[in-house]
């Protein structure tokens, strides 16, 4: 007899349920209309200097942008805003926005997370993944958090929507790498199951803080390097990306 999603093996993580499962997949999907193909996230910089050059150099780059930027930053952000979403708490996720609005000191990629939030919001009300956008203001919300928000909303667990955004940002770096170095296409797929277990590993991490329940004080990030790369490629003699 098979199993329903209440009859699981002890141990066992639950499955999610079909129509949930699906609407995380829709929002988590690289071809997704919200501009982000055509950005590089300040990679297209470090490409054009040699510093990646090969998929395991490709591989460094995005693990350690994942556990020392993208994780603590975007990744409790994204949880931050789960939780906001389910206690309707407007106030404090406009607060959540204006905290990553003035931590991004780089306009290239605090603009681009700008635009594909509310890229991302207005798409997800057209899909009727959202009724309404009522009271939230789409010029100022980031990617990350807009994407905690819906995944909330449609019933999507904090844990797996934090996952799903972290492979996705990811999944954005290892493409545009494929597409700069050039990578082969199988080269990249290699580079992103590896980084399936990183992933894995910084979930818990963005889903707690250091005194156990998650607040704006614990949203961080350190790469001073990848922020320098993001303003050199405003001035950058030529550009396949916008960042």
């Amino acid at each position: 007899m098979s199993k329903t999603n209440s009859q699981t093996e002890a141990g066992e993580t639950p499955a999610l349920p079909g129509s949930v499962l699906l609407t995380l997949i829709h929002l988590s999907d690289s071809a997704l209309p919200i501009g982000g193909f055509s950005h590089s996230w300040g990679l297209e910089t470090w490409c054009q200097s040699g510093l990646l050059a090969n998929s395991d150099s490709v591989f460094a780059c995005v693990r350690e942008l994942l556990r020392m930027s993208v994780a603590p930053q975007d990744g409790r952000a994204c949880a931050l805003a789960h939780q906001f979403a389910q206690q309707n708490d407007l106030s404090n996720f406009s607060t959540l926005n204006a905290h990553l609005t003035a931590s991004r000191w780089t306009d290239e990629p605090r603009e681009a997370s700008l635009k594909l939030g509310a890229r991302f919001l207005k798409l997800s009300a057209a899909s009727s993944i959202v009724s309404n956008l009522n009271g939230l203001d789409l010029a100022r919300i980031h990617h990350c958090a807009a994407f905690g928000w819906v995944c909330a909303i449609a019933g999507v667990s904090a844990a797996d929507a934090v996952a799903a955004y972290l492979y996705t940002s990811c999944m954005a770096m290892v493409s545009a790498s494929v597409r700069l170095i050039p990578l082969g296409q199988t080269e990249g797929q290699v580079v992103l199951a590896r980084l399936r277990v990183e992933v894995e590993n910084v979930v818990d991490q963005c889903l707690f803080g250091r005194n156990g329940a998650l607040e704006l004080d614990d949203i961080s990030s350190f790469a001073p390097m990848h922020e320098q790369a993001c303003v050199e490629h405003q001035s950058l003699y030529s550009r396949l990306f916008q960042s």
